[in-house]
């Protein structure tokens, strides 16, 4: 038996991985010129607010418990819970505290 083990990654989601563009909000969260989301198997979630003259990008890192998303930020840690739901069309909601935003992957 080795002394040193190496530590086991969580285990990801599967549904969330890849990209998704927001098509719906109702108003719940600043959609600038549309919002995308990338989810990575290593844990790492990239959240970008498109702009005119910038996107707006940031790094978090996630995992899922039951039917919430968490997330942190890691230069300025802050666990965050989002409840999510998969719909019929299989979009992914996010429900920030009853302000609902609708993605399809891309």
């Amino acid at each position: 038996m080795p002394f040193f083990k190496r530590k086991q990654s969580p285990a990801v989601d599967e549904r969330f991985l890849g990209t998704w563009r927001l098509v719906k909000s109702d108003g719940s969260i600043d959609v600038g010129n549309g919002v995308t989301i990338t989810f990575t198997r290593d844990g790492k979630l990239t959240y970008v607010i498109h702009q005119n003259a910038s996107d707006q990008v940031m790094n978090l890192v996630f995992s899922v418990d039951g039917n919430r998303l968490l997330t942190n930020q890691p230069s300025s840690p802050q666990l965050e819970s989002t409840s999510f739901a998969f719909d019929d069309e299989d979009h992914l909601v996010l429900d920030y505290g009853g302000g609902k935003s609708w993605f399809a992957r891309v």
